[in-house]
């Protein structure tokens, strides 16, 4: 009888996963990816802060590096426009980006 229990024998073959088991599998390797977002200095804060107004005031290009749980993302572009109720700026004409989910900005010099 213990050879049903190896291989591919009767007993193991029978094995399933239900969706939902599957499921919640897949979101917990998922979390394992997610990491914290840094806490930044003051220095960096106001290193960001002077590329965001250096884009709106003389319209350069900055490179955006945006927190995400799971990815970070590099928005490119040109500050258009800046929210400071909300606490947010657009870049180009359609992404807005809130100031506290800023990680880092450079400044894009096209000489």
């Amino acid at each position: 009888m213990g050879h049903k229990l190896e291989g591919n024998g009767r007993w193991e073959s029978s094995r399933l996963i239900l969706p939902e088991h599957r499921e919640q599998i897949v979101r917990s390797i998922h979390e394992r990816n997610r990491h914290e977002k840094p806490i930044l200095t003051e220095e960096e804060i106001q290193s960001i802060a002077a590329a965001d107004a250096q884009s709106y005031r003389n319209v350069t290009e900055v490179t955006f590096e945006v927190f995400d749980p799971f990815e970070n993302t590099e928005i490119r572009g040109i500050v258009t426009k800046v929210d400071q109720q909300l606490r947010r700026f657009r870049v180009g004409e359609f992404e807005w980006v809130k100031f506290s989910e800023v990680l880092k900005a450079t400044t894009i010099d096209h000489d």
